[in-house]
């Protein structure tokens, strides 16, 4: 009989204490996910707040702001609720950043034209229910920050409940 096999129940304690052991990570490391549609209105409305900040602050010079999601392009979407914007809105893959003593962000098609760079990082929502995002701003070395905005759902639409700024930033 199987039962008295040592090796066979050796084998069945082993199986099923690896099995408790998976299951158990599995549970620890859930999160929440963040709907498409989700984390589109928290992006956009991250975006928003940032390009408006820029667009207004009474140090700002340049050409263009560049959007980047974790160093990527943005939807399209994104990018043409800022048609016809002043400064020009482009994609972060639009922009390089230079090299040098300041290493400031220029436009990939004419290297003249400055800009600041704007990248955020959405976090997965958290057990409490809130989502996190960091945004860096970029112009050069010595003008760089990352804001941390923290976003709850209210009437079914994630909105702002604080923000983290840096210190100080210049432009």
């Amino acid at each position: 009989m199987w039962y008295k096999n040592i090796k066979a129940q050796n084998f069945l304690i082993l199986a099923f204490s690896l099995v408790g052991i998976m299951g158990s990570v599995h549970v620890f490391t859930l999160k929440s996910e963040i709907s498409l549609e989700e984390r589109h209105q928290i992006e956009t409305e991250v975006f928003t707040i940032l390009v408006d900040y820029i667009t207004y602050h009474p140090e700002t010079d340049i050409d263009y702001i560049f959007l980047g999601i974790s160093g990527s392009d943005p939807s399209h979407e994104i990018l043409d609720a800022f048609h016809n914007h002043t400064p020009t809105v482009k994609p972060i893959s639009s922009s390089e950043i230079t090299y040098g003593f300041t290493a400031p962000v220029v436009s990939t098609s004419d290297l003249n034209k400055r800009g600041i760079q704007i990248d955020l990082e959405i976090l997965d929502k958290e057990p409490s229910g809130y989502v996190r995002v960091l945004s860096s701003l970029y112009r050069n070395r010595i003008s760089s920050a990352t804001y941390e905005y923290t976003f709850a759902k209210s009437d079914g639409v994630y909105r702002v409940v604080s923000v983290k700024r840096p210190e100080r930033i210049t432009f």
